[in-house]
């Protein structure tokens, strides 16, 4: 008679409401650091580090649980990559609404490493240009446990000057100790770089859109687009939307999604309003805490933010319209940010 289904709900907030602290970076001096890298060196296991509108060079975490987002409103763009490896077991870094390019794991694929990276809201820009990862893919991962949602990864196109050049994915899996889940998200691989010169020689290869060469890879709702070859004497391949290889699975949901957003960023006392989209005569029950776990459920599942303790408020059937909307005022116990974090579940009849 009714059938029921959790899916992946985005949406979690600022720092802790108990002895956390929360560290402001800002590029003007009206902050606590100039730079992220001197907040995450400085910061504790699951402080939060928020960082102000600006360009910024990218940061390294290692071995540190911690948050670090944008602030509201704010567009923050890494000029150079980032990275978060070394992470055992129990530790998870949370990664919100920054844009540049990404490496999760550690430099040696073949060994293990048990924590979760969850990026959320995250993309790419096309005018990143780091000399040290000149044709980078949107996003690697080398190994560990990571969750994607609601971001647009998409590799660097190859420019002119480099002759066949082949460009990257927008998202690269190397590791055999690498297991992702992706939801609401596209990828999208680079162009090649000309062949064309002085002398013409092959197009650079275009980027594929999912390119995996070992691990393991849940996807829902995601896109895959592949990058073009380049001009050439021939032309460049095409890249292909997957490139999955012999040592890699890739388990992809057919199942209609809902999708709920929230902001992911709230203060005590402001009212956020959450969109929940979803297919109409369907009904929306919310599981909302102001307390944040991250677990990893398997390739079959993928990575789910379990909430404890929960609390359960029916959202009503969604519309005709397939969005339902509603405003839910923020009150923690938190002297300046909270945590919100929410799980979707939909009722519908057969």
């Amino acid at each position: 008679m009714i059938l029921l289904r959790t899916t992946l709900l985005a949406g979690v907030l600022a720092a802790s409401a108990v002895a956390q602290d929360v560290w402001i970076v800002d590029r003007t001096g009206n902050g606590d650091f100039t730079t992220p890298q001197e907040a995450v060196d400085a910061a504790g296991q699951r402080d939060t580090i928020l960082i102000r509108r600006g360009d910024y060079p990218g940061f390294l975490v290692s071995n540190k649980s911690l948050q670090i987002l944008a602030d509201t409103g704010a567009t923050v763009r890494l000029t150079s990559l980032v990275e978060v490896q070394a992470l055992p077991e129990g530790r998870d870094v949370y990664l919100s609404e920054l844009r540049s390019f990404f490496s999760l794991g550690g430099p040696a694929p073949d060994s293990p490493e048990g924590g979760v990276v969850l990026m959320e809201s995250c993309r790419t820009y096309p005018e990143f240009n780091d000399p040290w990862h000149p044709f980078a893919p949107g996003v690697r991962l080398r190994k560990g446990k990571s969750c994607l949602v609601t971001c647009l990864m998409q590799a660097v196109d190859v420019p002119d000057d480099c002759q066949s050049c082949d460009a990257g994915a927008g998202l690269e899996q190397i590791g055999s100790w690498a297991g992702a889940s992706a939801y609401h998200s596209q990828f999208t691989g680079g162009d090649g770089g000309p062949g064309w010169g002085l002398f013409c020689f092959n197009g650079g290869a275009g980027g594929h859109g999912v390119a995996m060469s070992q691990g393991l890879l849940f996807t829902e709702n995601v896109g895959a687009t592949a990058g073009e070859g380049g001009d050439g004497c021939p032309d460049g391949p095409d890249g292909v939307e997957y490139q999955i290889g012999a040592g890699a699975l890739h388990f992809k949901s057919t199942t209609p999604a809902n999708q709920l957003r929230v902001p992911n960023l709230a203060r005590e006392g402001e009212t956020i309003k959450i969109i929940v989209t979803g297919t109409p005569g369907h009904v929306a029950w919310l599981l909302e805490s102001d307390e944040l776990q991250t677990r990893f459920l398997g390739a079959n599942v993928g990575n789910l933010l379990l909430q404890s303790p929960l609390g359960v408020a029916m959202l009503g059937p969604i519309p005709s319209s397939g969005i339902a909307r509603l405003r839910r005022c923020l009150k923690t116990n938190g002297p300046s940010c909270a945590h919100w974090a929410g799980h979707l579940m939909a009722t519908w009849r057969r």
